[in-house]
C-alpha cells in the first residue's frame, strides 16, 4: 500500500473533467494504478450513499512520513471498530495529505462510487472549479474536500487492506507477489 507520488496529485481533477459528460448514472471513479481484491468493490457498491469512498482502516497506524510520497488520509465520523454488527452510516469529515496524526482514521484507497445524484453533484463542482480557476491544479482530494465543505455528505466504506497502489517498478514487483 504505497502512497501517491508527490508529482502525481495536481491535475487529477482536470483529467476527471475530461470525462465529465460520462459521469451519469452510477459510476466508479478510481486511480488507474490501484490493484484491489473484488470484495473492496463489493463493499463500495453495497454502501448506501450518493458519494462513497473506500478507505483502508488498517493503514491508520502507519508512519505516513514516507520519503517522497503523499498518502491520501481521511478523518471520519467514527473510527473502524471491526465489529461486523456495527453498520451505522459512516461519513467523511476531512480528506487530505497532511491531517494531524490524531485525526487520521484511514487511508483512501483511490476508489469512489457515485450514484446518479452524486455524479450530478460532482459535475456541478467540476464546473465551479473550472470557473474559479482551480480545476487544473486540483487533486481528487481537493474535489472531495470542497464537496464536504459545501455540505455534501460523503459516505465511507471501511476496508482492511488487500489493495495496492503501483507507483514504480519496485511496487509492480511487489504487486506480482500479492496479486
Amino acid at each position: 500500500m504505497a502512497g501517491r507520488l508527490r508529482a502525481a496529485a495536481p491535475g487529477e481533477v482536470a483529467s476527471l473533467a475530461c470525462a465529465q459528460d460520462a459521469l451519469k448514472g452510477e459510476v466508479v471513479v478510481g486511480y488507474g494504478d490501484v490493484l484491489f481484491r473484488r470484495f473492496i468493490l463489493d463493499a463500495l457498491m453495497d454502501t448506501v450513499g450518493d458519494i462513497v469512498l473506500a478507505c483502508d482502516a488498517l493503514s491508520r497506524g502507519r508512519d505516513y512520513e514516507q520519503a517522497g510520497r503523499l498518502v491520501d488520509l481521511v478523518s471520519c465520523s467514527r473510527r473502524f471498530t471491526g465489529d461486523f454488527l456495527d453498520d451505522d452510516p459512516l461519513t467523511l469529515s476531512r480528506i487530505g495529505n497532511a491531517l494531524p496524526p490524531g485525526e487520521v482514521d484511514a487511508e483512501w484507497v483511490g476508489l469512489a462510487r457515485l450514484s446518479d445524484k452524486g455524479a450530478s453533484r460532482v459535475r456541478a463542482e467540476l464546473t465551479a472549479m473550472k470557473k474559479d480557476g482551480s480545476l487544473k491544479s486540483a487533486s481528487l482530494l481537493d474535489l472531495f474536500q470542497r464537496l464536504i465543505d459545501d455540505g455534501q455528505e460523503i459516505r465511507v466504506a471501511y476496508v482492511t487492506g488487500h489493495w495496492f497502489d503501483v507507483d514504480d517498478a519496485f511496487d509492480l514487483a511487489k504487486a506480482r507477489n500479492v496479486f
